[in-house]
């Protein structure tokens, strides 16, 4: 039972991790997002 027990820790572990990465990540996104938007419709209007 000892192996399971540890990777429900580690998978919690990951989890964590995971929501800080995902929210720079997601952070990064939308930037790059709005850039392109920007960069698109400067594009198209000027």
């Amino acid at each position: 039972m000892a192996p399971a027990r540890k990777e429900k820790t580690d998978k919690s572990l990951v989890q964590e991790i995971g929501k800080e990465l995902s929210f720079d990540l997601g952070l990064d996104l939308l930037f790059f997002l709005l850039r392109g938007v920007w960069l698109g419709i400067r594009r198209v209007f000027l």
